[in-house]
């Protein structure tokens, strides 16, 4: 399929949003409590995270404000997120 894997050692959300950039991530997941970290360290320094074409987010709900920060702050395009 021509896939490639980015693992990180340890959740840190500066690392998650420097990979997405680095590597043109496509797809990524997390749980909702991490993807809020994710969230407000792309707000405090954005990162290009176009290549995102879907966000997984699962193991509890994902509030829908959570939801939309996500997409306002990261250009997120799509309207459904997987959650």
């Amino acid at each position: 399929m021509g896939a490639s894997v980015v693992l990180l050692g340890a959740f840190e959300p500066t690392a998650v949003l420097d990979a997405i950039q680095q590597f043109h991530c496509s797809y990524a997941f997390c749980l909702p409590a991490l993807l809020h970290f994710v969230t407000e360290e792309q707000a405090r320094v954005p990162r290009n995270v176009s290549s995102l074409r879907t966000m997984l987010a699962g193991g509890d709900t994902v509030p829908v404000a959570l939801q939309d920060k996500f997409r306002s702050y990261s250009g997120y395009k799509f309207e459904r997120f997987m959650a």
